[in-house]
């Protein structure tokens, strides 16, 4: 079941991730706004460095809590920074992304039913 909360989590920072391109997606004419980007390999990061450090983490259940940062691509003369392809193209990304973790959710509950039912049998 560890498994199955660990990707519960990532699905939930996919979930976030989406949020976050939706709203510089809205905000595309949106003059001054600075895009946002999720960022994933931080908010990992961050969680095996908790995780290696066993105390006060241990004690309570393992969270993980998306980072986000500014981001510092060129914006148009109007100081907005957000650039439609590349929101379009994360968000795709992130749709495949959660597919995989939905795949991976889905194997481990068979797993899991089969190892009930076989030991009700």
């Amino acid at each position: 079941m560890q498994t199955i909360d660990l990707v519960k989590q990532y699905l939930d920072l996919r979930v976030a991730g989406h949020a976050v391109h939706s709203a510089n997606l809205a905000n595309a004419d949106t003059p001054h706004f600075q895009a946002k980007t999720p960022d994933f390999k931080a908010t990992l990061d961050q969680a095996i460095a908790t995780k290696a450090h066993p105390g006060a983490a241990m004690q309570s259940p393992w969270r993980l809590e998306m980072r986000i940062r500014p981001e510092t691509r060129g914006g148009r003369n109007d100081g907005n920074t957000v650039q439609l392809e590349q929101e379009m193209a994360a968000i795709a990304q992130n749709g495949i992304d959660y597919q995989t973790g939905l795949r991976i959710i889905t194997k481990e509950l068979a797993i899991a039913k089969y190892a009930i039912m076989s030991t009700t049998r």
